[in-house]
């Protein structure tokens, strides 16, 4: 017989299972229910301090981006940063993820010096490894986009371009770096918006 937080932790899993499939569908209303559920399920499960919200708290605050709300998708990444700096090595690439979309955040909300901060802990954690080089270009981009609002032209284009270089082919990151450089390219001597 299994025990209550098996079938507790089963529950959430198939929870953010049901959630990928409806964002996928574009039911964020409903995927925003299930990954609230899914949070519920493992706070009944292993208690509010466990690092398996943070995934759902990651996911709500790609609702929020998505949503335009910076503000809510900030404070579910922070705590969701939280949860994940006491969990295992394993979930290290989890939260350099998680640390490059607060970079984001804090940059659509103005914050450049936060943005920097977070995108190079973000850089930092994610090393040169091969198997993480397509999270390493997204942050790349990142990065590049932050010296760009800094009003940096030369630095984010480099720093694009060097994204670019290493970015494995078929990462969606290394199209938005192409599209940026293009942009960037044409823009004129004055700057003008990151992509």
């Amino acid at each position: 017989m299994r025990s209550t937080n098996s079938s507790r932790s089963t529950a959430a899993d198939s929870a953010t299972t049901t959630v990928a499939l409806l964002h996928d569908l574009h039911d964020d209303e409903a995927a925003r229910a299930s990954f609230e559920r899914a949070i519920a399920l493992w706070t009944k499960a292993f208690g509010p301090e466990h690092a398996e919200i943070a995934g759902s708290l990651v996911a709500l605050a790609e609702l929020d981006i998505l949503a335009g709300s910076f503000v809510s998708a900030r404070e579910r990444l922070r705590r969701a940063l939280q949860l994940l700096e006491t969990a295992d090595a394993g979930a290290r690439i989890e939260h350099a993820s998680a640390v490059r979309m607060l970079a984001e955040v804090e940059l659509e909300l103005g914050d450049t010096a936060a943005a920097t901060t977070a995108i190079e802990r973000a850089l930092a954690e994610l090393g040169t490894r091969p198997e993480r080089a397509g999270r390493l270009a997204k942050a790349r981009l990142v990065h590049a986009q932050i010296l760009w609002a800094k009003g940096d032209r030369q630095a984010a284009l480099a720093a694009a371009e060097y994204g670019r270089t290493h970015c494995p082919e078929r990462a969606d990151a290394c199209a938005e770096l192409d599209a940026a450089l293009r942009r960037w390219r044409r823009a004129p001597a004055g700057g003008g918006e990151a992509p």
